[in-house]
C-alpha cells in the first residue's frame, strides 16, 4: 500500500492512531514493517519469545490459549504488546482469520523515536489494554 494512502487510512479509521497527527504517523512508520498473514497462518505461538508487537490494519486475529479462544483482535487494535514490552514469552497463540495486514513494531526501535511519539504510543497501548480488560470483565 502506498505510504500516503496508508497514512490517510490510519488517520481516518484506525483507533490506535486517534491521537497522532500526520507527521507523527510518518515518524512512527519508520520503525515499522508491514506484514501480511493468510487465513489460518500462525502469527506467533504461546511461549515464543518476541520483541515485536502488531497493530492490525485490516482483518482479524483469533487469540487462543490451550485450544480455547480468548479473544478476537480486529482493525485498529494491537496484539502481542504485553510480551514485547515486558520482554516475556507470548502468553497465547495468535492466528489469522482471512487475510490480515498488520504493522509490526520492534520495541527496540521505539526507543529511538521522539519522546512525544513514545508517550502517545504507550498511552494508546495502555488505553487499548484497559478496554480489552474491561470488556472481558463485562464492564463495556
Amino acid at each position: 500500500m502506498e505510504i500516503t494512502k496508508l497514512i490517510q487510512r490510519l488517520m481516518d479509521s484506525n483507533d490506535f492512531f486517534d491521537r497522532f497527527d500526520k507527521e507523527e504517523i510518518e515518524e512512527f512508520l519508520k520503525g515499522c514493517s508491514a506484514k501480511t498473514f493468510e487465513d489460518g497462518e500462525s502469527i506467533y505461538n504461546e511461549g515464543a519469545k518476541g520483541s515485536t508487537f502488531f497493530i492490525v490494519i485490516s482483518g482479524s486475529i483469533v487469540v487462543s490459549k490451550k485450544g480455547r479462544r480468548i479473544d478476537i483482535v480486529r482493525d485498529g487494535e494491537c496484539l502481542g504488546e504485553m510480551g514485547a514490552i515486558a520482554s516475556l514469552p507470548r502468553s497465547a497463540n495468535a492466528e489469522a482469520i482471512g487475510t490480515v495486514i498488520m504493522l509490526e513494531i520492534d520495541t527496540n526501535l521505539i526507543n529511538v523515536m521522539s519522546a512525544k511519539i513514545q508517550a502517545k504510543l504507550y498511552k494508546n497501548i495502555a488505553l487499548l489494554v484497559s478496554q480489552r480488560l474491561r470488556k472481558r470483565l463485562g464492564h463495556v
